[in-house]
């Protein structure tokens, strides 16, 4: 996913839900973002209930039941936005400081509430 980074996040979330597991690599790069993705989603994947390793340059997301929760995006536009698909999918996720979006789609939650109509 070198070639790829703004788009690692939301293929997480997939791989979340997803019915076998999912190696993502090439992501070592994004340590080095508006937070460190890596550890970001891997934290806040386990805190909704994921099964989640990392190392240097690799994701390894396994099929595990997930629930809703409160999601902190440490202030990261791109971690926000990639829960908040999430959300859709499992329900019950609220983003705190989800004004965050604004950097690159500030328009973002007017898009996710047409989608849900």
């Amino acid at each position: 996913m070198s070639s790829a980074p703004d788009t690692v996040q939301t293929l997480c979330m997939v791989a979340a839900v997803a019915k076998t597991p999912t190696v993502i690599t090439g992501i070592s790069h994004l340590k080095y973002k508006e937070s460190d993705r890596v550890a970001i989603t891997a934290d806040r994947l386990r805190h909704l209930g994921g099964k989640v390793t990392t190392d240097n340059d690799r994701i390894v997301i396994e099929p595990a039941p997930l629930h809703g929760g409160s999601i902190d995006p440490a202030n990261d536009h791109r971690t926000a936005m990639s829960f908040a698909v999430l959300g859709l999918g499992i329900g019950d996720v609220t983003i705190s400081g989800a004004d965050c979006v604004n950097k690159s789609f500030p328009g973002f939650w007017d898009a996710l509430r047409q989608v849900m109509q």
